[in-house]
């Protein structure tokens, strides 16, 4: 893959923003009119709000996007517009990488995969956030998938508190939906650590370093948060105690435990995960990389549940079927938000959203991450028909209770947490028996 490098920097004597491309001395300012477009409210409404709180709004909502678009092309004029495009070398992929000196740099909040959508000489484009680890980070950047296969740790965590938030939120299970198939492939086994408290995640981590068995990815489905005591601001994520109430685990912490545990990769099915346009200090995926943390791919936006399926499913079809580079991987996901790019609206309607540039990933500056497969003991076949099911959309799923996935979760951490015996009661034909089987399945 070859590489295009963009140097954010600062000028001493200037108050405004400048970067520099690959070896080029020559710093590029950034016109204050692209830090505008890219922090504009405007922007987060009709990312976040615009589909599920005004979707009648459609004036504000294209203008909205077309100030996104124009974002999209005085970006790719600053930066492509620096070469020759027949010096380019032949290449399926072009990365570029956003290379931070500066952690207070505000040149991270723009939206850099708007390149994406450009094409020099038929090569792609794949854009990825580089910063400094503050930790130690393995030298190794070949990481070997053997013949017992590749292992995800799924960790959710939906406190009882934080039930009044489940009308917006995310549906939880719409990641476990598209990796619990995966049971039946001996090429991937996906391992959900339940109940959701910050205790089984290091009980989990703990067996698994004492098996020898290696957790190659692990993706978190909770919430995060920021705290600010005093002058310090903290952002923190949360899990759940024994009796359901949230409590806060500092991301500095959860960072050292993954990478002191061999963790190489994780995703943040978190909103706001990656926010690009506050401290550096409230950005949880950097917060991770920072600790030892090679790979993080995390949203800097709130995404919609229509838009979170898609998500889901291209990422594990593009690294565990098509066993793509994670940076390949990440640019797939947006090009297949992009594509598909319609999300429920309130009302029953449907709206266009360009929700495509939310996905973002940050690595360490100077480290990379493969993954080698050895051959696996199962036939291609089945690996293939095993990650298919695995990425089924929701419309493949059977008729189940809607709108109550907080109240099954928090039915599921009783039983595990409380009492292992439940008693369903209810008037003839309320549900009681389908209740039962659903959960069963």
């Amino acid at each position: 893959m070859a590489l295009i490098s963009i140097i954010i920097s600062r000028q001493a004597s200037s108050a405004q923003m400048s970067f520099t491309i690959n070896d080029n001395p020559e710093p590029q300012t950034v016109p204050s009119s692209l830090l505008s477009i890219n922090n504009a409210a405007d922007l987060r409404w009709y990312l976040e709000r615009y589909a599920i709180k005004d979707p009648f709004d459609r004036i504000r909502a294209k203008q909205a996007a077309e100030k996104l678009d124009k974002c999209g092309e005085e970006l790719a004029e600053l930066v492509f517009g620096h070469f020759d495009p027949d010096q380019l070398p032949e290449s399926d992929w072009i990365r570029i990488s956003i290379r931070d000196n500066e952690r207070s740099s505000s040149l991270f909040s723009l939206h850099w995969e708007l390149l994406e959508v450009y094409r020099v000489n038929k090569s792609r484009f794949a854009v990825i956030r580089e910063i400094e680890s503050l930790q130690p980070v393995s030298a190794i950047d070949t990481v070997e998938i053997d013949e017992d296969g590749f292992r995800i740790c799924l960790v959710v965590s939906r406190p009882e508190a934080m039930e009044e938030e489940a009308e917006e939120d995310s549906s939880h299970r719409s990641v476990s939906r598209a990796l619990l198939p995966q049971f039946g492939s001996s090429a991937v086994h996906v391992d959900i650590v339940r109940p959701g408290t910050w205790e089984a995640v290091l009980e989990y981590l703990d067996k698994a370093k004492k098996k020898v068995r290696p957790v190659h990815l692990v993706h978190f489905d909770v919430h995060g948060v920021v705290k600010r005591t005093g002058r310090h601001i903290v952002a923190k994520l949360h899990f759940m105690k024994a009796d359901g109430s949230p409590v806060l685990i500092d991301t500095k912490v959860v960072g050292q435990a993954l990478a002191s545990h061999g963790v190489q990769m994780v995703i943040l099915n978190i909103c706001d995960s990656a926010k690009g346009d506050g401290s550096e200090k409230t950005n949880l995926a950097r917060v991770l990389v920072e600790q030892g943390i090679r790979f993080v791919f995390a949203m800097s936006y709130k995404l919609m549940t229509s838009a979170l399926v898609t998500v889901v499913s291209e990422f594990y079809r593009s690294l565990l079927e098509r066993k793509e580079d994670v940076w390949v991987t990440a640019a797939n996901v947006r090009e297949a938000l992009l594509k598909d790019y319609i999300r429920r609206a309130r009302f029953g309607l449907e709206v266009g959203v360009n929700d495509w540039i939310v996905p973002i990933t940050y690595t360490a500056k100077d480290y990379g991450l493969r993954f080698r497969w050895a051959s696996s003991k199962e036939s291609k076949s089945q690996l293939l028909m095993g990650i298919r099911r695995a990425t089924r959309t929701e419309a493949d799923i059977s008729p189940e209770p809607v709108g109550r996935d907080t109240l099954i979760l928090r039915l599921e951490s009783i039983l595990l947490l409380v009492i292992p015996t439940i008693q369903l009661f209810g008037r003839p034909a309320s549900g009681k028996t389908f209740l039962a089987n659903f959960l069963c399945e």
